[in-house]
């Protein structure tokens, strides 16, 4: 007997179980996951794996055993919370736990499933397992990574932020709140929280640097000022640049901003303390020069430059100050540098300097170390005063205490005599005039009278030497254009009696020039020279030549007064223009002293000489008055 089912339906089943079951196997072993079956006490039943490089021990001493027999207790621990969870709830996701395999320390996530409908488990549960530990690796790698980012950007002293392409702002310092008083997380939530603070008078310029800095690849950099939460004001050093990834991705830029205030007030201290310096250098009446340890100049004065006839600071300014001395002065001067480098300071030392054009004058130096902040030499500062006209008033000092001397000398001899002669002679006359009146008497006193002329004119003579001498040494009170051929006329003329009983030929220029002066100066100048001519010329023939030799270099005219006569005595040259000097007829005479006194208040010179007579070279500058 048989019997007959028609299986067909469950044929159908069949198969469509092998294809599932196919394909599930096909998942699973695509799947890079170890799988293993567990009970709720944490029993291993079975197990899936694409290798066994990731088991902890062989398969069969897992199988049929539970999890923390064949598991280290930290991770057995972590796979029966999960197991826990996943029986109460049905599920656990993200459990991670660590083995020490051959080839190195593994990291594993653990997902847990009950198996079965969630309200009908049959007390088994699927684990899969998935190595992460490259993932964890990574991430290491990237906390380590932040950590630093974060210990050098968080502890770093400037402010520092990063920007997002758009301008947000991503990361910034916490240092910002030191300098600002806003902290980290209110420049993030406020993006435009530093325009804001920013001082009103540079809010513009931060507006358009911020705009370039969004469009630039470039470094920039700015410095402007913020107001902070406590309402006061700080300068900010800001520089800031593009960020580029991978492949010249762009980030955003990188801001880093500095508190420069301390630095920005040193800046306008010191440039307050140069501009001070400066003015102090132009209104003093002396030359401020300053130079670096080699002497060399780096900073000078307008009347440095006016002392020395140069055009500009620029002339001055890079060259050596040795330059500004002549050779005879170096090695001095050289020598009291370094005494300054020594002892910080030197006084009142006079040196020959140079001019531009090679001319000299008499300088007064002071100097003074400059010294940093730390005591070290840094420069050395001069000022320098002219003191030509000084020295020259000592010289005309000197030579007016000669005068002084010759002064008393004469009050004290020459008119003494006069004087004593006029005395006797007054005692005579009184004896005289008590006897009878005879004609003997009578002709004494003639005689006494005569004594008493002569020695009143001679006195008179004296007197009026010394005033001639002092007028010739004043500076005048009026002056006017001379023509000084005319004066020249004038003063032969009112000589023209004694110059016609010496026989004197005088030659004189037509043309002698124009000068600026007073006209009684001018006139003593060349009447006394033609007195001394008349005087001192004992040839048969003498002659007198006053020549016009025309204007010097510095606009200055010239003069040359001679004669044919037997010039000067031996040792007489350099004692010819002192006063009351006696001539070779034994009076002394005043006439020279007051030509030199003439020549010198015109800012001249005269030399004298022989050169076949005595001769007068002499010249004579437009009178400037102060």
């Amino acid at each position: 007997m048989g019997i007959l089912r028609d299986v067909t339906s469950s044929k159908g089943i069949e198969e469509e179980l092998r294809r599932t079951k196919e394909k599930l196997d096909a998942t699973l072993d695509a799947l890079p996951d170890l799988m293993f079956e567990v009970d709720r006490q944490g029993r291993i039943y079975e197990y899936r794996a694409p290798t066994t490089d990731l088991l902890y021990v062989r398969p069969e001493e897992f199988t049929g055993s539970l999890v923390d027999e064949v598991i280290p207790a930290d991770a057995a621990r972590v796979i029966m919370d999960a197991v826990e969870e996943a029986s109460r709830t049905g599920r656990h996701r993200g459990g991670v736990y660590s083995l020490d395999l051959p080839s190195g320390t593994h990291w594993f996530e653990l997902s847990i499933q009950s198996r079965g409908a969630p309200d009908r488990p049959d007390g088994r549960l699927v684990a899969l397992v998935r190595d992460i530990t490259e993932r964890m690796l990574f991430e290491q790698s990237l906390e380590k990574s932040e950590e630093r980012f974060r210990t050098v950007a968080d502890f770093t002293y400037d402010w520092e932020t990063w920007q997002s392409p758009d301008g947000r702002n991503i990361y910034v310092s916490p240092s910002c709140e030191r300098i600002t008083g806003y902290g980290s997380e209110e420049f993030v939530k406020e993006p435009g929280l530093l325009l804001r603070i920013t001082h009103p008078d540079d809010r513009e310029a931060v507006k358009i640097h911020v705009e370039e800095a969004l469009n630039s690849e470039a470094a920039l950099q700015m410095d402007f000022r913020i107001v902070d939460r406590q309402g006061e004001e700080h300068w900010i050093g800001h520089a800031c640049q593009r960020v580029t990834g991978v492949g010249g991705k762009n980030l955003g830029r990188r801001e880093s901003n500095r508190d420069v205030t301390g630095q920005k007030n040193a800046e306008r201290a010191l440039a307050d303390s140069e501009s001070l310096f400066r003015t102090l250098a132009e209104a003093s009446p002396d030359a401020v020069t300053v130079t670096d340890l080699e002497g060399r100049i780096v900073f000078t004065s307008q009347r440095t430059v006016s002392l020395h006839d140069y055009d500009a600071v620029d002339d001055i300014v890079g060259r050596p100050a040795f330059e500004l001395f002549p050779p005879e002065e170096l090695e001095r001067a050289a020598e009291n540098m370094m005494r300054t480098l020594r002892e910080g300071t030197i006084r009142n030392v006079e040196y020959k300097l140079l001019k531009k054009d090679g001319r000299f004058f008499i300088g007064e130096m002071n100097a003074s170390l400059i010294k940093d902040s730390d005591g070290n030499p840094k420069a050395f500062l001069a000022t320098t005063r002219d003191i030509t006209r000084r020295k020259e008033g000592e010289v005309k000092l000197q030579q007016l205490n000669v005068e002084l001397e010759a002064f008393a000398h004469t009050a004290s001899h020459d008119l003494r005599g006069p004087l004593s002669s006029i005395g006797m002679a007054a005692t005579l006359l009184r004896d005289l005039f008590d006897r009878p009146l005879t004609v003997e008497n009578v002709a004494d006193i003639k005689e006494l009278m005569g004594t008493v002329e002569r020695n009143v004119n001679r006195s008179q003579s004296l007197v009026q030497g010394l005033l001639s001498d002092a007028e010739a040494g004043r500076d005048p009170s009026q002056t006017a254009e001379i023509d000084v051929a005319g004066v020249v006329v004038s003063a032969v003329q009112d000589a023209m009696q004694p110059i016609e009983q010496a026989g004197l030929e005088v030659r004189s220029d037509p043309y002698m020039g124009h000068i600026v002066a007073n006209h009684t100066h001018i006139y003593q100048l060349f009447s006394n020279l033609i007195s001394n001519a008349i005087k001192y010329n004992d040839r048969e023939d003498p002659v007198l030549n006053i020549k016009y030799l025309g204007e010097g270099p510095d606009g200055e005219k010239r003069y040359l007064v001679s004669d044919n006569g037997p010039g000067f005595a031996p040792g007489m040259k350099d004692r010819i223009f002192q006063p009351f000097v006696s001539g070779r007829a034994g009076e002394p005479g005043m006439g020279l002293s007051i030509v030199r006194k003439v020549v010198e208040t015109y800012g001249g010179t005269i030399v004298a000489y022989n050169d076949g007579g005595a001769c007068f070279e002499f010249s004579l500058f437009d009178y400037k008055s102060g």
